[in-house]
């Protein structure tokens, strides 16, 4: 569409392959995925909408039995700034005495993943769930299944008939719909939740930045001059800018894309993470004049940020979906000792 242009990246390169793409459709799928024993972090944007086919058995060797010892003595320390209340007791599956849990990991991001490799380490009996947004998601360490749930009722009785016992939702920030999801859905069925979640990032002096509530605030800060803006949304809310069609639009993304609703734009392909001289190197080369970028957090996509800072270059800052009020952490340690000892803790 218009002068739209693709451009792969030969050092992050993405491989594309057939997947469910979730949209909050009801003829989403899903399909399980048999891990791999490497692991590395990616970022997704998924809402976690469509309805499941049943998903298929992972392999013995990835599925051993829990272990029900207790977390290292380090994963004791909750470091949630706020106490842990669940609105309902935890359910539990009794076993020869012994209390079992069964972990709905919600992943997409790198914070997932490292949680995923915790699991695995630690023996959790747990499940890894991605929302199916990109076409080659990273292989994680624990049963894997990609797809929808087919909204909070359809992730209610996924919850019954896995004998989930707790969730912890570690998706990305702005994965809102996903995330009122399980709110409901733990709800619903009474099973815990908790929420892992980086913090956002955080202007300095040297930033030029303007927070925006939403993606159409961000379109109506653009300027009115035509200029070049480093659009660093992703591509699930590229339309929006359609209303905006005299910029040149300069798009970094995972998978490659079909027909982009902007008349102007150039895509890189490419995976993160990157670093600050790389991101430098791109908004200097691409003569970028405006960076439009969501709060997302974390370490991953911040180099971004530091090369707009260095290169004194405005940034459009969207602020994050504003969730229903849950529980949330951004420590691992406190994430085990939940798992681990939330009955104990009182939480």
């Amino acid at each position: 569409m218009g002068n739209a242009r693709h451009s792969l990246a030969p050092r992050h390169s993405a491989s594309v392959l057939p997947a469910p793409y979730q949209k909050g459709l009801p003829d989403a799928s899903t399909a399980t995925l048999r891990p791999r024993k490497s692991s590395t972090g990616f970022t997704e944007k998924g809402t976690g909408q469509g309805r499941p086919r049943p998903p298929i058995s992972a392999s013995s060797r990835w599925r051993g039995p829990p272990k029900t010892t207790s977390a290292p003595s380090n994963a004791l320390r909750l470091a949630s700034d706020r106490p842990f209340t669940p609105s309902s007791p935890m359910p539990i599956i009794e076993s020869h005495g012994s209390v079992m849990t069964r972990v709905l990991l919600l992943g997409g991001t790198t914070e997932a993943s490292r949680l995923a490799r915790v699991f695995a380490e630690a023996g959790v009996d747990a499940v890894f769930s991605y929302a199916g947004r990109t076409s080659l998601p990273k292989a994680q360490p624990l049963p894997t299944r990609v797809g929808g749930f087919g909204g909070a009722e359809g992730l209610a009785r996924y919850l019954r008939e896995a004998a989930i016992t707790q969730v912890v939702d570690a998706t990305h920030p702005f994965a809102a719909q996903m995330s009122r999801n399980a709110i409901t859905a733990c709800q619903i069925t009474g099973v815990p939740l908790l929420a892992f979640e980086r913090a956002p990032w955080a202007p300095e002096v040297e930033d030029q930045w303007q927070r925006v509530p939403d993606i159409e605030a961000a379109v109506a800060a653009l300027p009115q001059a035509p200029s070049r803006i480093f659009l660093a949304i992703g591509k699930q809310n590229l339309s929006t800018f359609a209303s905006a069609p005299h910029h040149h639009y300069l798009l970094r993304l995972v998978d490659t894309p079909g027909a982009l609703p902007l008349p102007d734009a150039f895509a890189i392909i490419a995976r993160g993470p990157f670093s600050i001289a790389e991101d430098e190197a791109l908004l200097t080369t691409h003569r970028i004049t405006h960076v439009v970028a969501k709060n997302s957090g974390g370490e991953g996509a911040e180099a971004k940020l530091v090369a707009a800072r260095r290169l004194r270059l405005p940034v459009i800052m969207i602020d994050r979906p504003v969730l229903p009020d849950r529980n949330v952490t951004d420590s691992i340690e406190a994430v085990m000792a939940w798992i681990y000892h939330g009955a104990d803790l009182g939480v």
